[in-house]
């Protein structure tokens, strides 16, 4: 990439998996541009957009002449390009650990994925309330075993320092709170992380936009026993 060419990112504002790729060029110090797509315009479904991701999602990377997609494989590539300060830890266990978290955090989108829908509105009740109060039961379970990863007493989800797992981890878990989610009623090691989280310059820089104009809801997820 020229020294003069800045990244560009096109952006989906609030999507977690576009926060991810913001969050590691924030905190690799990276000066970008982005491009911010309102999601129901279906810009990103455009002939131009599809050929640098024929899957229509974003976030997509331009890297001089590379472009890249996919949330996990963007950051891994910018630490590769720029491995100062390192996202993935230089002992051999605790990289392999930060390794599988990110990885596992594919996990946490599809155990809670269905809370999100009720939470969102995309699924009703329509009179039973049996299915919303399974999807939240699952995310509570799903959220438990992230407080059990944070049980080493580290700072972050890989010892003392953040890590590529944070960084893939934590736009989920901001979703859900967002949507109504109390971390410290069952979960006090998350709810303490997510603070130290939100500390750093990196996520704040990062905010999806439209969440500093508007206020979330309150799906009902701490309602369910």
């Amino acid at each position: 990439m020229s020294a003069t060419t800045k990244p560009l990112i096109y952006c989906f504002s609030g999507s977690p998996f576009v926060w991810r790729a913001l969050i590691a060029l924030e905190e690799k110090g990276i000066e970008y541009e982005s491009k911010w797509l309102p999601r129901s315009s279906g810009e990103h479904r455009t002939a131009d957009m599809l050929a640098l991701n024929p899957r229509g999602r974003l976030p997509i990377l331009r890297y001089g002449d590379v472009t890249l997609y996919e949330s996990v494989a963007i950051c891994l590539f910018l630490e590769l390009e720029h491995p100062e300060p390192p996202l993935i830890p230089r002992s051999t266990p605790h990289r392999a650990r930060a390794l599988v978290l990110a990885l596992e955090a594919a996990d946490l989108e599809s155990e809670t994925w269905e809370a999100l829908l009720f939470a969102l509105g995309a699924k009703t009740d329509d009179g039973d309330p049996e299915p919303r109060k399974k999807a939240y039961q699952q995310l509570h379970a799903e959220m438990a075993r992230w407080e059990a990863h944070l049980e080493h007493g580290g700072s972050y989800f890989v010892g003392d320092d953040m890590s590529l797992a944070d960084i893939v981890i934590f736009p989920g878990i901001a979703f859900l709170v967002r949507t109504g989610l109390t971390l410290s009623k069952r979960t006090p090691r998350v709810a303490a992380w997510y603070e130290r989280m939100l500390e750093r310059p990196s996520i704040q820089a990062s905010w999806p936009p439209h969440w500093r104009e508007s206020a979330g809801s309150d799906a009902g997820y701490d309602e369910i026993d």
